[in-house]
């Protein structure tokens, strides 16, 4: 409830946000990183929105500490604090960050 809230999401029933692997895996309408909760917040798994957005396969990035690789010149210490500040405490978390694909095109 608490992720569906800072997503902005209304309507709770329609929205489901994964919380294990096997869900992750699922089709989503969005994209989708899973990482464990304690550092080096080590990606777990990625959907294929996910792979498409970033350019990344998740064979490349599975086991890779963080999605640190995502991160560049833009990309706001204060937006990161804001996300993983939470994470550390193992509770939802959701921010918007400016972050960079394989190729270095931006994206939020």
């Amino acid at each position: 409830l608490q992720v569906k809230m800072a997503m902005g999401f209304d309507n709770f029933n329609d929205v489901v946000i994964p919380n294990t692997v096997q869900t992750c895996q699922k089709q989503f309408d969005f994209p989708m990183v899973m990482t464990l909760a304690d550092r080096p917040f080590t990606i777990v798994q990625v959907n294929e929105r996910w792979e498409k957005l970033t350019g990344y396969l998740g064979a490349e990035v599975v086991g890779k500490k963080s999605c640190s690789i995502l991160q560049g010149a833009d990309t706001a210490e204060k937006d990161l604090n804001q996300l993983m500040g939470p994470v550390m405490f193992k509770r939802p978390a959701c921010a918007m960050l400016t972050n960079y694909t394989k190729t270095g095109r931006r994206f939020r």
